[in-house]
């Protein structure tokens, strides 16, 4: 093999790379269900947070039934990002 041949082949290995990253994508691409169903989960997860912060503002009795709610907001929002939208995208 030349050393130009080596060079050549070098040099058309990155080209090729870049090349191969921006084909086109035989998946389709993202519905619009499919972007709200993610703001929802996003907003039921750092919603569910922020009810278990302000928990601690209430009285005992009633600060475990605010933090248990925030945290089945956050079980909710984690099941659908990583259960039913990965359920959905094998699809």
């Amino acid at each position: 093999m030349s050393s130009s041949a080596a060079t050549e082949s070098v040099s058309e290995s990155p080209r090729a790379a870049a090349d191969s990253v921006f084909a086109p994508s035989t998946q389709p691409s993202a519905g619009v269900g499919s972007v709200l169903l993610v703001i929802l989960t996003a907003v039921l997860v750092f919603g569910g947070f922020y009810v278990m912060s302000i928990a601690f503002s209430f009285e005992p009795a009633i600060a475990a039934w605010v933090f248990c709610a925030g945290l089945a907001l956050d079980v909710i929002g984690f099941w659908l990002s990583f259960g039913l939208i990965s359920a959905l995208g094998r699809r």
